[in-house]
This record gives C-alpha cells, structure tokens and sequence, in this order.
C-alpha cells in the first residue's frame, strides 16, 4: 500500500476533516471543459441513499445546484473516481469499503491527491421479541436457515431445513421463521452483503467456488415460505413479529436501537449488536463508510467543500443526525470528524 499521510487541508473542510493524502505530485492542470453546474459524486449501493439525503440537504441550505449523484456500487465507484482529474471526472465518492492497494495505485498514476474519512458504519442485525430462542446466531447458521440453495453431503440442493435444530443440535428444535426486506432494497442489499456473502465465504463446500459464484448463492433467499419478504419499511416488519416469539427480522440497527426494548438485537458469532462492537468491528455485519474527495478539484467544483462538511457534520452523521434515519451508525464520540487508520 502506497505509504499515507495525514494533512490538514483547509480548503476542504477545515478542522473538520483531517485528510489522508498519498503522496504524489501536484494534481494535474484541470482540463479547459466548461464548468459543470452541480458537484458530481459516485456511490455504492448501500451508501446510495445517504450520499442523496446529503446531497439534497446540503442543496436545500446553500441553494446551490443539486450534486448528481449516481449509483454504481462501491467498486465501480471507486473506479470512476480514480479515472481521471477534472470537470469530466467525479468529485466525491461514497463507499461500503475502504480503497484498494490497485485503485489507490490508480490515483497515484494519475496525479490524483485523494482525501479519506470514515462518517459512520452500516450494520445489520436480526431482532426478535424479548425472551425469544435462539440468543444468537452463526453467520454459517444464518446463511443455512436462508439461503434458496445449500450445500449438502457434496451436492448443492434446495434447502431443506424447516427447524433450527435441523441445522444444529444445539439450535431449538422451532420452525425457522425470518421476516425482511425485499430485494434491491438498501437494507436488503447490506444483508446479503454483511451476513450471506461472507458466510458462503466461509464454507469449507464453497472453497473452490469463484467470488462471483459465491455471491450469487449467497444473493438468493428462500421463497418457500420460511423467509418472507416484506416491504421496505422495518415497522412492518417490526409488527408481524408481534405475537410471534421465536420468529425473526432483518433491521436495521438504528431502527431496533429505536425500539426502546421492544425488540432484542441476536447475538452474531458470539457478539450482540452495540454501538461499541460495532465500531470497533467485533460486531460482524457491520463495516464503516468511507468519504472521498479530490482536493484538487476543490477550487474549482462547486460545493466540493461544502458537501464534504455537510457529510460529516453532526446535523448529518452525528448522534440524532438526519442520516442515521437511513442505517448510518454514529461513530463514536471521539472519533467523530476523525480519519480512517492507515491501511496495512
């Protein structure tokens, strides 16, 4: 990994963003295209939404253009973002994981300064009523209660398990009953992403499957009634668990924070769902969201500096912020407005 440093840039955001820059020469002389009107940003899937809500805030204040941002998943983000400097090129992008040694690589190459910051964390849990078996969960045990498709004395078959202990002794011999998001959806995505794929990752059937192989097992969840999808509002989800001890659903872990005790968070390899595991990572489905920026188009793209400090202010990503309604995790209080370690 390209050595990092740390560095003030006050023509970002001030004190509010302590950038980390690589350590490359001066950004490229911008091209002579005409100026664009609107900041233009790049996002992941899961971090769509938020860098939207952000962007239509930070509009609605300044009364500047509203920044396009577009969809493209974090990698072809991070792809777009590192092609080149410039009005034709994007000036931000928003991401479920941290740059790559080759895309930090492909900045360097193009003269590209890079500034880095992690605003939150995105975390998914399985909330069930108070009292409720099973306490907690293996993302192996997850991933066989709900995928379409599962590996079984050598072969990959529909799934068969309809009880816990179907899977495990040690589960509750109790139908297995999730309630979620349907496909597509932000929270859904997250879940697939956070439980299913790293779980298929994991199995030892699997080993000798592509990446690509792996996730679209993982991607697929029942349809023959164990699982159902809902709509994308968790209060529903919230409600169908009424009643329904031992049944399962798929929030958020703001919406089940939200919930006043109405709901328990399970434990996920041995870990429950709070704040402090999540920020620390021991708390598997969860990851941060990171925010990138181009110092060198600061200058000259509108609102570049006032979005960034739009992102990261506490109306946004703080405790209570606007984003938090969207799944954005809080990052603890002393590391609000922080940068991200340096990569190994």
């Amino acid at each position: 990994m390209p050595k990092i440093s740390r560095l003030s840039l006050p023509l970002l955001v001030g004190p509010l963003l302590a950038a980390l820059t690589l350590p490359v020469a001066a950004p490229a002389a911008r091209a002579q295209d005409d100026p664009r009107e609107a900041l233009s940003v790049v996002a992941g899937t899961a971090a769509f939404p938020l860098a939207v809500t952000a962007a239509e805030q930070f509009s609605a204040k300044t009364n500047q253009a509203m920044p396009v941002v577009e969809r493209l998943g974090s990698s072809r983000a991070l792809q777009a973002f590192c092609a080149g400097q410039g009005p034709r090129f994007a000036d931000a992008a928003v991401a479920e994981r941290r740059m790559t040694r080759a895309e930090l690589s492909t900045c360097q190459r193009k003269n590209i300064a890079v500034t880095e910051a992690v605003f939150g964390h995105q975390a998914v849990v399985l909330g069930q009523l108070p009292g409720s078996a099973p306490a907690g969960l293996s993302l192996r045990q997850i991933f066989l209660a709900l995928a379409r498709q599962v590996p079984l004395e050598g072969k990959l078959v529909d799934n068969p398990y309809r009880l816990w202990s179907d899977i495990d002794f040690a589960l509750p011999v109790a139908p297995i009953e999730v309630y979620g998001p349907p496909p597509g959806s932000p929270l859904r995505d997250a879940f697939i992403e956070l439980v299913m794929e790293p779980a298929a990752a994991s199995l030892p059937e699997l080993r000798g499957w592509t990446a690509g192989q792996r996730a679209a097992l993982a991607g697929a969840l029942r349809a023959d009634g164990v699982f159902t999808e809902l709509g994308e509002d968790e209060a529903e989800t919230a409600q169908r668990l009424a009643g329904k001890p031992g049944a399962l659903g798929i929030f958020s872990f703001n919406f089940l924070e939200r919930q006043g005790g109405r709901l328990n968070g399970l434990a996920v390899e041995g870990v429950n769902p709070r704040a402090a595991a999540i920020a620390d990572g021991r708390y598997a489905p969860s990851r941060p969201l990171y925010l990138y920026a181009k110092p060198g188009q600061a200058k000259d793209s509108p609102g570049l500096n006032g979005y960034l400090a739009e992102v990261l202010g506490p109306a946004a990503a703080g405790p209570g912020g606007y984003l938090t309604t969207r799944g954005l995790v809080p990052l603890p209080a002393a590391n609000a407005g922080g940068v991200a370690p340096p990569a190994n």
